[in-house]
C-alpha cells in the first residue's frame, strides 16, 4: 500500500524489486524458497489494499493455488533475523533522517475462537475492556517523507509466547520480541 502511493513510475518499482531481491536472497537456504519469496514480495508490491491473503498473492504471482505461499510462511527454512536486519538497513539507507521518530502502535483484533496464535482474554484498546482478542504492538520508523514498519512486533502476551517451542516459530518474521532499533 505505501509503495503504491509513492511510486510514480515503474522504473522505481523495478529498482525496489532488485534491491529487495539482493538483500533477501542470502536468507533462504533453498532456491525454491528464494523464488517463492521473490514472487511473494512482487505480489505484495503489485496489489493495493490493506489485506492480502495467500490466495490473492498466489493469483498475482501466477500460481494455481496458494500452497507455495503458505509453505513459504509456515514450512520453508529461512533466516528471519537476517531478513529483518537487512530490511532495517534498507529502511535506514532510504529513509534515514536525524529527525525520525520511533512509534509504537498497539492493535487489538477481537476474536471469537481460541485457535488463532496469541488469542487470549486480554485488554483490547479498541473496546477498553478485557476481551477475547489478539494484541500486537508494531514499531514504525517515521520521517517527514515516509514511514515503515521497522521491527518484528513486540507482542502483548500473545504470539511470541504461543509460538515458543513450535517448529515454525523461528521461521516467522513476527514471532519474537525486539527490544531495540539496532
Amino acid at each position: 500500500m505505501a509503495a503504491g502511493a509513492i511510486v510514480e513510475d515503474g522504473a522505481w518499482l523495478g529498482k525496489l524489486h532488485g534491491e529487495l531481491r539482493g538483500l533477501l536472497a542470502p536468507v533462504f537456504a533453498q532456491a525454491r524458497s528464494r523464488f517463492t519469496a521473490f514472487a511473494y514480495i512482487s505480489a505484495l508490491l503489485a496489489e493495493r489494499g490493506d489485506r492480502k491473503s495467500c490466495w490473492q498473492l498466489a493469483e498475482q504471482a501466477g500460481h494455481g493455488t496458494p500452497r507455495r505461499m503458505q509453505a513459504l510462511l509456515a514450512e520453508h527454512a529461512w533466516d528471519w533475523k537476517a531478513a529483518l536486519a537487512a530490511l532495517q538497513r534498507f529502511i535506514l539507507g532510504h529513509l534515514g533522517d536525524p529527525e525520525a521518530i520511533a512509534v509504537l502502535d498497539e492493535t487489538a483484533e477481537l476474536k471469537k475462537g481460541t485457535k488463532t496464535v496469541g488469542v487470549a482474554r486480554q485488554h483490547a484498546g479498541i473496546t477498553g475492556q478485557v476481551e477475547n482478542c489478539q494484541t500486537v504492538v508494531f514499531l514504525a520508523y517515521v520521517t517527514a517523507r515516509a514511514h515503515a514498519l521497522f521491527g518484528d512486533p513486540p507482542t502483548s502476551g500473545g504470539p511470541a509466547a504461543a509460538l515458543a517451542g513450535r517448529k515454525s516459530s523461528s521461521r516467522r518474521i513476527c514471532s519474537s520480541v525486539s527490544t531495540s532499533l539496532s
